[in-house]
């Protein structure tokens, strides 16, 4: 957070998804990140954020290339087929992803 230029902005949550948004649900956003490794709440994560990203608001999810964590590739995978939103994968470390809306 000390990096941030507007920290007050930022909303961080530790815990398990769904159950640490049940007080966002109002909320919009601009940037997302992902990094839960799991299928069911990343899955679950991008059912919750995307409806709620702002125009030209990207979500990141990391680990999608990572064979350590297959649920993270079929979870992005199982969201572009059922919505048809396209996904852009990054070369970085551990393959990760970015939506944009």
């Amino acid at each position: 957070m000390a990096r941030m230029l507007n920290p007050q902005s930022c909303v961080v949550k530790k815990g398990l998804f769904p159950q640490t948004a049940t007080d966002l649900n109002n909320e919009k956003f601009c940037f997302v990140s992902i990094d839960t490794d799991l299928y069911s709440p990343i899955k679950a994560g991008l059912e919750f954020f995307y409806e709620r990203l702002s125009q030209r608001g990207f979500i990141f999810v990391h680990d999608y290339s990572n064979t350590a964590f297959p649920g993270a590739k079929q979870a992005v995978n199982e969201f572009w087929e059922e919505h048809g939103i396209p996904f852009i994968p990054v070369c970085d470390w551990m393959g990760s992803t970015i939506i944009r809306k």
